[in-house]
């Protein structure tokens, strides 16, 4: 009897202590987040570029790249004021729920810093972390860069393995600028404005034609008219996140473009 009492005893303790545990589950299972957040499920590394709302000018031109360690670079350039570009970089930090981020700003920024992730779009938020509402709400919207040659200035930071160096003797920074559905590019060669047509073929192939530049003389020609004798022969391209290497037969690019957001061609 003793036994048997024995063995009902152990068997409610086993239940008690099964039950106490699903009851404990079910309760965590409670307060942990359900489904999926910006933080885990976009793809929400890159470069976000809009023109925000100001109160004192034009606009607030504003480039934001995002990175996944965390780390972010933010430009803005106040459109009708001055041509300064300013930039802070820093760290920036998710909300619990995986939807905002907040960019660590120095103090007196006078910017919010504050921004829901979207699919490929950033919502600027105000002081409080909220959305902007009411007519101007669109305006509030950074849009993701998307990976190509259009839609954005290709400035140049390296010909032959050289670093370039901008000079007073060049009239403006060389730099291209692609419109791939009509296949044709602009830009300029540091001193004449240039133009033709190209073509891209498979991945990685382009292709030249065309090329033209008006005839202005400026005292160091020598880059521009490398570029004008180079510009045919190249034959392949590589397109990184804001960066354009230009091949030609060789392993070594001959020209290297990062992107510029405020850089502007007439």
């Amino acid at each position: 009897m003793k036994r048997i009492l024995l063995i009902l005893s152990l068997t409610a303790l086993v239940l008690a202590q099964t039950s106490c545990n699903e009851s404990g589950r079910k309760t965590r299972d409670k307060s942990t987040p359900v489904g999926d957040t910006s933080r885990n499920a976009l793809d929400w590394q890159g470069t976000y570029y809009g023109l925000l709302p100001c109160a004192d000018c034009e606009g607030i031109e504003t480039v934001i790249r995002l990175y996944y360690d965390d780390t972010f670079v933010l430009q803005t350039k106040y459109l009708g004021k001055d041509e300064q570009v300013f930039e802070h970089k820093g760290r920036f930090s998710w909300d619990e729920a995986g939807l905002k981020i907040a960019l660590e700003l120095p103090e007196g920024s006078g910017a919010s810093g504050r921004y829901q992730v979207g699919e490929n779009q950033l919502f600027h938020l105000d002081m409080d972390g909220n959305r902007i509402t009411g007519d101007l709400a669109s305006h509030y919207i950074l849009a993701k860069v998307p990976e190509s040659l259009s839609g954005r200035t290709w400035r140049l930071i390296e010909a032959e393995e050289k670093p370039f160096v901008m000079k007073e003797a060049y009239f403006r920074f060389p730099s291209l600028i692609f419109h791939e559905e009509e296949g044709r590019f602009s830009g300029n060669a540091g001193c004449n404005n240039i133009m033709g047509r190209f073509k891209l073929e498979g991945s990685d192939s382009i292709r030249f034609s065309q090329v033209v530049s008006t005839l202005m003389a400026c005292p160091d020609m020598e880059l521009e008219r490398k570029f004008l004798e180079e510009v045919e022969t190249i034959a392949t391209y590589e397109l990184g996140w804001d960066t354009l290497s230009l091949y030609g037969k060789g392993e070594q690019p001959i020209f290297r473009f990062a992107a510029d957001y405020f850089l502007k061609i007439l």
